[in-house]
């Protein structure tokens, strides 16, 4: 089974995360098994993993890749029943961003440094909230105006500018010295994983009594939307958000354009170019 997902993930993994994201997943479900041996029941198990680790956006597209490894996988024994019965994840609708400009620049201006430097790089770098607490000091280039990060979700590097404000809170960061530590950290005083920063900006939201639904996912989406709104290219959006998949990015926009979104979102989603088919 390793050989196989290993193979039809391809020789470079960077390049194809999903896949390569899938062959492991399906991989470490099927353990020992040999192929002709593999259940329905061990690869729907997987399924309800992701839906527990992963959106509903991840989860469908990771749904019809693991569809398109099953079907290789029948060619070397795998029975055939296994991706009929695979469980059918239901298209997401779209996502509305909850959080408008006003309602940003008001929890910049009350939040403390470390969580207004956790606000800046969610907003103004589309950057996932796992990613935006760990940027350290050598991931900016000052002489550049850049930061160059690792993605965690897809192991692939991006590189965007540092915005004035981004910087200026860099520079408050004690001990320039230590390359190592998060600048959130520094500027906090003391350790922070992502969820407690994720529970910081709730509190935030809280004590201004803005609506208890915003997220630091939805400062990511208001980003790309700005984007958008300048430029209306899609693959423009997607290297920002550093998605595997433009049916994602396009979810993503699709409240924001529908006339022009919708019909695209709705082919990227059913339409399969590896097989050259519908998917289900």
């Amino acid at each position: 089974m390793r050989e196989l997902a290993e193979a039809w993930a391809g020789p470079n993994a960077r390049a194809r995360p999903l896949e390569t994201r899938v062959a492991a997943w399906l991989t470490k479900a099927a353990g020992s098994v040999a192929l002709n041996q593999l259940t329905s029941l061990a690869v729907n198990g997987v399924l309800a993993e992701w839906k527990e680790h992963y959106a509903k956006t991840t989860v469908r597209n990771m749904r019809c890749a693991l569809a398109r490894l099953l079907k290789v996988a029948e060619a070397a024994g795998c029975p055939h029943e296994v991706r009929d019965n695979l469980a059918r994840v239901r298209k997401p609708g779209p996502k509305k961003a909850t959080l408008t400009p006003p309602e940003r620049d008001r929890l910049i201006a009350a939040a403390p440094p470390y969580l207004r430097l956790f606000i800046l790089l969610l907003s103004d770098c589309a950057m996932r909230f796992t990613d935006a607490a760990s940027v350290r000091p050598r991931d900016w280039n000052p002489q550049n105006h850049t930061i160059t990060w690792t993605i965690k979700k897809t192991d692939t590097q991006l590189q965007l500018p540092a915005s004035p404000a981004i910087e200026q809170l860099f520079a408050l960061a004690p001990d320039p010295d230590d390359r190592d530590t998060p600048f959130i950290w520094k500027l906090k005083g003391t350790r922070l994983t992502s969820h407690t920063l994720r529970d910081h900006l709730a509190t935030l939201v809280k004590k201004l009594g803005m609506p208890p639904a915003i997220t630091p996912h939805d400062f990511r989406r208001l980003a790309v939307n700005s984007l958008y709104d300048l430029t209306k290219n899609l693959p423009a959006c997607q290297q920002l958000l550093g998605h595997a998949s433009l049916a994602t990015t396009a979810l993503y926009l699709q409240a924001r354009d529908p006339a022009n979104l919708r019909p695209l979102l709705d082919q990227l989603l059913s339409w399969n170019p590896a097989q050259g088919e519908k998917t289900q």
